[in-house]
């Protein structure tokens, strides 16, 4: 789900956070796409990509205005 991608997308972030990456040019810089090999999928199961795609980048909008 957008919600559980978010989360690890919050724990890899810290991740690099610790090694010296800045957080604040992390956050405007980061670029979601979906994985690899979408293109060889069915219609359903491409739509379902996509679908959580725009779900987590609706949650990471919401969170960055929080």
């Amino acid at each position: 789900t957008g919600t559980s991608l978010l989360a690890r997308l919050n724990d890899y972030m810290r991740q690099l956070v610790s090694k010296g990456v800045d957080y604040d040019r992390l956050r405007q810089q980061i670029l979601f796409t979906p994985s690899c090999g979408a293109g060889t999928l069915t219609s359903e199961e491409t739509d379902a990509v996509y679908g959580v795609l725009q779900q987590l980048g609706e949650r990471y909008q919401l969170e960055c205005k929080t």
